[in-house]
């Protein structure tokens, strides 16, 4: 009997040190290993009260690492997120310097270009009209046919 005594202790002693580890993993066998007894012992109902506590421990250190898994990801992201925030503000300034100048060449270069288009567009429409006699709806975009002027 006292030798049973003597495993328990063992066996508590060891789950004491590995909760004292943040980050062992804490279960049976490494509780029996870090003890040096078999995990046998366990199977016998004098162990229960340990096998219990050892479970719960097992439970709880599961939870702490899932947890600062869930820490480390966070401060990862808080990471990130500051980081793309410095870089937006960067972005932001760049912008505020470019806007006058770049901005209204671009606004011009675009305006020319839709001039050009414009003009484009009444020449085909004009060809259409005279050397097809046909006239597109603004609406849908069909082809009308359209009688032909005589002159007189």
């Amino acid at each position: 009997m006292s030798s049973d005594l003597t495993a328990k202790d063992l066996l508590k002693k060891a789950l004491c040190e590995l909760k004292n580890q943040p980050h062992a993993k804490i279960n049976k066998n490494t509780v029996a290993k870090k003890a040096g007894v078999s995990h046998t012992l366990f199977r016998k109902s004098a162990y229960e009260d340990i096998r219990g506590e050892i479970e719960d421990a097992e439970a709880t250190r599961k939870s702490e690492l899932e947890e600062q898994a869930a820490n480390d990801k966070i401060a990862s992201l808080e990471a990130r997120l500051h980081s793309a925030s410095e870089k937006n503000s960067q972005l932001k300034e760049r912008l505020a310097e470019l806007e006058p100048v770049e901005l209204k060449d671009n606004e011009k270069k675009l305006i020319v270009s839709l001039t050009e288009m414009y003009r484009f567009n009444d020449l085909l429409r004009s060809e259409l009209r005279v050397k097809y006699h046909t006239e597109i709806d603004t609406d849908t975009g069909e082809l009308i046919p359209i009688k032909p002027n005589k002159e007189k």
